[in-house]
């Protein structure tokens, strides 16, 4: 099949089918082993496709940035600001966008299930914020999922700081000395609650074994989304941040 790379491969509300590129060799979570190539594709479509685009990004004009103090040692989101914050937060429609799994634990030196299935998607319009929007304040990224289901694990998920809460949403920012900070929140008895989350980026670049393994990089893009990683036995989670991959786990 030969790509067409004047018209790039877009998602939204039309759910589409998207041609998928696996990069062979990489095992990291901040690399570009979820990517998509450039198909051909018509007028109307390219059209329907751009016009989904738009919409996310005037979506993610509503995420205004929460102002930190750099000064508190904390570091949490303003509790007072998360109700108007969380109101235009929907989670993205992008293919991709999202990850749903069984959770795995470490017992007696081995990855076990934790018993508690657990969903991550991206805030729809987040991946048009800079990275001069997070030097702003907190924006929100990502909505996890954990459904209540009967018989499921009701323990705190310790990696992911994730409670047995059926909503929780994961905040970032950058700091002023250049360190990013990130915050889960949840819903408890009607009252906002938060925890400390630890953030590292990278940038979303092929490694030098993965451009060896694909013939056509130069035609491949990071899948703007969010997912769990087993890694370095331990689970954590990343998400598409300031064109950048936010790197997130409950314990360092």
């Amino acid at each position: 099949m030969t790509l067409d790379t004047s018209a790039m491969m877009r998602w939204g509300g039309a759910r589409l089918l998207v041609l998928c590129a696996l990069v062979i060799g990489s095992t990291t979570a901040c690399d570009r082993r979820y990517s998509h190539g450039r198909i051909p594709v018509d007028r109307d479509t390219k059209r329907r496709w751009n016009a989904s685009e738009n919409e996310a990004e005037d979506v993610g004009k509503q995420l205004i940035p929460i102002p930190a103090d750099d000064g508190k040692p904390d570091d949490l989101v303003p509790p007072e600001a998360l109700k108007n914050a969380l109101a235009p937060v929907v989670p993205s429609e992008r293919h991709g966008a999202g990850d749903k799994r069984l959770l795995s634990s470490i017992r007696e030196g081995r990855a076990v299930s934790s018993d508690i299935v657990a969903e991550i998607v991206l805030v729809k319009g987040s991946e048009y914020k800079s990275e001069s929007d997070f030097r702003k304040g907190w924006i929100p990224i990502a909505i996890l999922h954990r459904p209540p289901d009967e018989g499921r694990s009701v323990e705190i998920y310790t990696k992911l700081r994730l409670r047995p809460t059926e909503t929780s949403w994961i905040f970032v920012r950058k700091r002023a000395d250049a360190t990013w900070a990130g915050s889960i929140v949840w819903l408890q008895g009607g009252v906002y609650k938060q925890d400390t989350m630890f953030v590292t980026t990278e940038n979303m670049s092929y490694s030098k074994q993965g451009k060896a393994d694909s013939e056509n990089t130069d035609l491949l893009e990071p899948v703007i989304g969010a997912r769990f990683v087993w890694q370095k036995n331990d689970e954590t989670m990343w998400a598409y941040c300031g064109g950048k991959c936010c790197s997130m786990r409950g314990i360092k």
